[in-house]
């Protein structure tokens, strides 16, 4: 087959078109542009084996693509993924976005990941401010396993924590920021998501607010004077995480994501 052949494949399935472009373009290991300048190339034996494989599951088993090639792309980096850890979406970008901004009056911050899983967050805060220093946790021995592999490919100094929540945190810290589990195990999702991410990543108790409570309500323990805490949230979670994190902290505000979705509380001052 020629890759003609394979962009006529993916026009023929518009609900995909973004999966199976990625597959084409991480497994070729040609830009879309390139693809799109040589479409009467022939594929390799190795190379269609691959694809086909990947589509099937794609399309039969509704496997992530991302798990398939063994890496997904945040914030401009590739970062290693597998089953163990959920995969980095763009519309958390605009989580680490705010916590950059918080850190940039800071000659040398002190910031903690909670829940790292791939590590995304901390590795891209390490590296767009490389005076911070920071640390990491994680439930999962699976996932740290990942987050220092991305770590090691980044050369991102990372200090990796094995902890549920709060068990084994120490220290103080002047941003505490979070992609905790927010989803209501009620809640109907797509079957790439709920068949093959983490669970642990994805579902909380107490309607989706179980982790999030947690961390808001025992942030203070770890914060300095001024911290700030960042948390990615569910869009229908801001009124009442609004009432609630007001008791623990001055300031509470919120942020969209790129796509106009509530994502973000931006919480400063611990009371």
């Amino acid at each position: 087959m020629t890759y003609h052949d394979w962009i006529a494949f993916i026009k023929q399935h518009p609900d995909e078109e973004s999966h199976l472009w990625f597959l084409l373009v991480e497994l070729s290991g040609k830009s879309r542009s390139k693809i799109l300048l040589s479409p009467q190339e022939e594929l390799s034996s190795t190379l269609q084996q691959a694809l086909e494989t990947g589509v099937r599951r794609l399309l039969e088993e509704h496997y992530p693509p991302q798990y398939y090639v063994g890496h997904t792309y945040f914030y401009g980096r590739k970062f290693f993924v597998n089953p163990a850890v959920l995969i980095p979406r763009y519309d958390t970008e605009v989580v680490v976005e705010a916590a950059i901004e918080s850190l940039l009056n800071h000659p040398h911050p002190k910031v903690l990941d909670i829940g790292t899983g791939s590590g995304a967050i901390a590795i891209t805060i390490q590296c767009e401010v490389p005076n911070a220093s920071v640390r990491a946790t994680d439930i999962c021995q699976d996932a740290l396993f990942v987050a220092k592999q991305n770590a090691l490919q980044h050369h991102a100094s990372i200090e990796w924590i094995h902890s549920d929540l709060w068990e084994t945190v120490t220290g103080s810290y002047d941003l505490i920021i979070s992609n905790p589990p927010y989803i209501d195990s009620k809640e109907n999702l797509e079957a790439m998501v709920n068949d093959y991410e983490p669970h642990l990543a994805l579902y909380s108790p107490e309607g989706g607010q179980y982790h999030n409570h947690q961390i808001i309500k025992h942030a203070k323990k770890y914060l300095r004077d001024q911290g700030i805490l960042i948390l990615e949230i569910h869009s229908e979670h801001q009124e009442a995480l609004a009432d609630f994190a007001a008791t623990y902290f001055k300031e509470v505000t919120f942020r969209k994501d790129h796509a106009g979705r509530m994502r973000v509380m931006i919480a400063r001052s611990p009371l």
